[in-house]
């Protein structure tokens, strides 16, 4: 392609050649993207899947606060067991102490002498004390939601172990039988755990119900 310029200078035709580049034109093209609707239905799956993940976290740290509250309520009961096979020799034997109306709390207790007739927490002003003046609290948002003696539904549970083997009494009797105090979350009382002991020494935890 040639241009002619007139020059007012020097009043003659100057001819500038450019060179034309021949560029090739890019046609464009229509590419099919998302529909509304299809990118509603995706964001809804992206939606419920993370619920479903959330809800699984959720209910596995609930799983483990409350293996951990069961544990540590056996570990409890173990060591009340221990303190009556190496406890002071005035001391006739410890028991540990759980009431469903006091479903967040419960306590140790030592008899000081052989004046635990009937192998049980005596009550505010008996022979028993108190191994500690606090109780021990469960974890938080977790009760003692039952407690059975024998299968049978129970106010309480009262565990005494009286040295030397130590004899295992589940309120005030020795003889072949178990407790079983059921722990649940407050809020959710279908998930839970029990701690269950027999008369003949044996502390053991269930799996999550």
């Amino acid at each position: 392609m040639e241009i002619k310029i007139k020059s007012n200078k020097k009043n003659f035709l100057q001819t500038i050649s450019f060179q034309q580049y021949n560029v090739e034109g890019y046609q464009l093209k229509t590419i099919k993207g998302f529909s509304i609707i299809e990118l509603m239905v995706v964001i809804s799956i992206i939606g419920i899947m993370s619920s479903l993940m959330f809800a699984n976290y959720r209910q596995g740290e609930r799983d483990t606060v409350l293996i951990y509250a069961a544990q540590q309520t056996a570990q409890d009961i173990r060591q009340a067991q221990n303190l009556s096979l190496a406890g002071p020799k005035d001391t006739y034997g410890y028991g540990i102490y759980f009431n469903i109306n006091n479903p967040t709390q419960y306590f140790i207790y030592g008899d000081e002498g052989i004046k635990n007739g009937n192998h049980q927490y005596e009550g505010e002003g008996g022979n028993d004390t108190k191994v500690s003046p606090y109780p021990i609290f469960l974890s938080k948002n977790i009760k003692i939601n039952n407690i059975k003696i024998n299968g049978v539904d129970s106010n309480s549970a009262d565990i005494f172990f009286a040295p030397p083997d130590p004899v295992t009494y589940i309120n005030g009797v020795s003889s072949i039988g178990t407790a079983e105090i059921k722990i649940c979350f407050t809020i959710i009382t279908t998930n839970c755990k029990t701690i269950i002991v027999t008369t003949a020494g044996r502390i053991e935890v269930d799996k999550v119900e």
